[in-house]
């Protein structure tokens, strides 16, 4: 009796110190001490009073990792690197908005950190609806604000095409431009030009974010058959631009040499733009009846030896892997089942359509691959958080609800062996654009589940906490509208 006693007497005072070791940081960090402490926020300053000291060392942990004390007079950043530097100013950073905003006390404290993932990521879809050059640079600073590192820009679609590539002048003047969208009657366009993209590549940098493009293929790829339609398949002067969602049965078409000489000035201008060592090149939805009927197709087969559309799909595929790698560059992809065994040891794929744990992480294993964890139940930013989110959109109702609080319990390793665990690179939010026509739209869809997944993809499972987050959360939409003048209010528990 006096043993079970003293157990329960342990597991009472664990779980009161690990309530006591919460913060109200978005991630939670991984270590936190506070010494009983509070540090006055003296008016309305964006500083702590007294000296601050970085300095760059080992911390133990690894790249990334910080050690952040705060003491009354003194804070002292000890950084692995850069990035860990960066961190440290970011926690440092929201204590001092708590503190401004929430009226929350700045504790005397020591905060060990790292992420528990490389990769820390959100999609955004410009290809659908464009965005300016402005609206990108406010949604980078605020992933930076919460850690995340990689943003993932979805460059072309059916729906528009908005890169430059030289020589190929109606990129600009027709791919890039819709005469309407789904019915609406207004026209819409935009197109980043090289200076436009230099500008962001540089702006994310200083905010320790990598830019990422992504240039569908074979698939997705009706506004270039619109420019271009000797491109595709069936080429045809009816081709326009996509004006409705859902994806074209348009593919490109191998047999045109053209095809494979447009794509190397393509990646030969992304490498001049981008130095994110990787280019994404989808690889998802793509339907082989145009590919089964084309007569040109079936001569590429048989130059090829290919036996079906498939097979195909894996040869196009190989190719432009292959250019890619001629430009330095590494492709990331959907991961498609279809391709089978042909992807190399060591690529890295994005899981999107189903949880971790159904299977795709344990054939990455197998196949010894890396994959980013996007899996739509958790992570897709466009489905709905509620059920009056989207209330003007009549897409709405065909997509999944998907909580704050079903976003917050993901957890890319469950149920997964080590040796599993180990092939996972990071996670992804994706925010596909069909219905993303304002920054204000793209910030509401966002977040606060960009709350959750960026604590999914930083923060260790034991020291996450549902009720806790859901609280610190509430703050945290408060800082978005009197910090950055961003608007996401919504009842939580609904």
């Amino acid at each position: 009796m006096i043993r079970t006693i003293g157990t329960i007497l342990a597991i009472a005072l664990y779980t009161l110190h690990a309530q006591a070791q919460q913060t109200n940081i978005i991630p939670e960090p991984l270590e936190y001490t506070s010494t009983g402490q509070t540090i006055d926020l003296a008016g309305q300053q964006d500083t702590l009073p007294g000296e601050i000291v970085v300095m760059t060392q080992p911390t133990g942990m690894g790249a990334a990792s910080y050690i952040l004390d705060i003491a009354p007079g003194r804070t002292t950043i000890t950084a692995e690197d850069a990035d860990g530097e960066h961190y440290a100013r970011q926690t440092l950073q929201q204590l001092i908005d708590l503190a401004k905003y929430e009226g929350q006390p700045i504790p005397a404290c020591t905060i060990k950190d790292k992420p528990r993932y490389a990769w820390r990521g959100l999609m955004i879809d410009p290809a659908r609806y464009h965005w300016s050059v402005e609206d990108i640079e406010k949604y980078i600073e605020l992933m930076s604000y919460y850690k995340y590192n990689k943003l993932h820009l979805h460059l072309t679609d059916d729906q528009g095409w908005r890169f430059p590539v030289p020589s190929y002048d109606r990129l600009q003047g027709i791919a890039s431009k819709r005469s309407e969208t789904a019915g609406d009657g207004k026209p819409h366009g935009g197109f980043y030009t090289r200076e436009d993209m230099k500008r962001l590549v540089d702006f994310a940098a200083k905010h320790r974010i990598e830019l990422i493009p992504e240039f569908s293929l074979p698939a997705h790829v009706q506004a270039l058959a619109a420019a271009y339609p000797e491109m595709v398949c069936y080429p045809g002067d009816n081709i326009e631009v996509r004006t409705i969602p859902g994806k074209s049965k348009d593919l490109l078409c191998p047999s045109n040499e053209d095809v494979f000489r447009f794509y190397d000035a393509l990646f030969n201008e992304s490498k001049q733009l981008f130095p994110s060592p990787y280019i994404h090149i989808g690889g998802e939805e793509i339907p082989l009846e145009n590919w089964n009927t084309c007569p040109n197709c079936a001569q590429y087969r048989k130059k090829y030896e290919l036996a079906a559309p498939n097979d195909q799909l894996r040869h196009v595929t190989e190719r432009m892997v292959t250019l890619l790698a001629q430009h330095g560059k590494k492709p990331l992809r959907w991961y498609n089942p279809s391709l089978g065994d042909s992807y190399a040891e060591g690529s890295i794929v994005y899981t999107a359509d189903s949880n971790n744990a159904t299977g795709t992480l344990k054939q990455a294993e197998a196949k010894k691959l890396l994959v980013i964890c996007a899996p739509a139940e958790y992570a897709s930013l466009d489905y709905p958080q509620q059920k009056n989110d989207c209330p003007d959109n009549k897409f709405s109702n065909i997509l999944p609800i998907v909580p704050l609080e079903k976003t917050y319990s993901f957890d890319p390793g469950n149920g997964l062996s080590p040796e599993a665990q180990a092939h996972i690179l990071g996670v992804e939010g994706t925010l596909w654009g069909e219905q993303i026509d304002t920054l204000s739209r793209a910030l509401f869809m966002s977040y606060p589940r960009a709350f959750a997944l960026s604590e999914a993809a930083w923060s260790p499972m034991n020291v996450r906490s549902w009720p806790h987050f859901e609280k610190k959360a509430k703050m945290h939409i408060n800082l978005l509208s009197r910090k950055w003048k961003v608007d996401v209010s919504r009842p939580l528990g609904q």
